[in-house]
């Protein structure tokens, strides 16, 4: 089975109405690995849970996860640019 492409994930707005999410799908929406939702869950961040033997994300938590994101800044080096 073909997976679908980030952008038709991010265009189709039925994410936002699924109670829970799948791990693959949460993280290319996210743009993140697996392996840090599960670090954000560790964290408080964001809400895991477990049905039929799969782990899936709960969707209102991711959503809140996402608009919380800070806005990039650069660092601040001490040191001069070479």
């Amino acid at each position: 089975m073909p997976t679908k492409s980030l952008p038709e994930l991010q265009d189709t707005p039925a994410w936002r109405e699924r109670p829970l999410l799948p791990m693959r799908t949460a993280a290319e929406l996210a743009g993140i690995s697996r392996c840090s939702l599960y670090k954000l869950s560790a964290q408080g961040r964001l809400k895991l849970k477990r049905l039929a033997g799969r782990v899936l994300v709960e969707t209102e938590s991711f959503a809140r996860l996402v608009e919380s994101a800070e806005e990039w800044a650069p660092a601040r080096s001490r040191r001069s640019a070479r």
